[in-house]
């Protein structure tokens, strides 16, 4: 027998693409239902991060990570929640400026009096905290850890 003869035939399996019958590109804001809906859920399991986090995003329009950037310095002056802040965004290095409305100033105070250390000016919005750990966002990506 020749060497042609001796190969296996060559086996083709179509997948179908991983995209099919999916919506893709951008997705639908929400509507003023769903974000009641999503404070409600946060209020009733007493997640005030994650709420104070939901208004500051709603307020800002920004991209997740730079309302994961942003610092108490950006939305306070002393122990005041203010009613503008001014950040630069990362992707596009433009400054953006946002009103804080009540509810959001309300939810930005009630989480930094819940931080049981405090906050500082320098100090990232969003923390997070595991067990005895508590990790800054930048911090978490790095794998630093700082005892609480």
């Amino acid at each position: 027998m020749t060497d042609q003869a001796m190969e296996f035939p060559l086996v083709v399996v179509h997948h179908p693409p991983w995209n099919k019958d999916r919506i893709t590109g951008q997705k639908a804001p929400f509507k003023l239902k769903e974000i009641c809906g999503i404070r409600a859920w946060l209020d009733f399991e007493h997640n005030v991060r994650d709420r104070e986090l939901l208004d500051v995003a709603i307020d800002s329009k920004m991209r997740g990570g730079d309302v994961t950037r942003l610092r108490v310095e950006d939305v306070c002056h002393g122990e005041q929640v203010t009613s503008r802040a001014s950040v630069r965004q990362s992707k596009t290095q433009r400054p953006v400026t946002f009103e804080i409305t009540p509810t959001t100033r309300k939810s930005v105070a009630a989480w930094i009096k819940a931080a049981a250390d405090g906050f500082s000016g320098a100090t990232p919005l969003a923390r997070w905290k595991f067990e005895n750990f508590t990790y800054a966002p930048a911090d978490f990506l790095t794998g630093a850890v700082t005892a609480s």
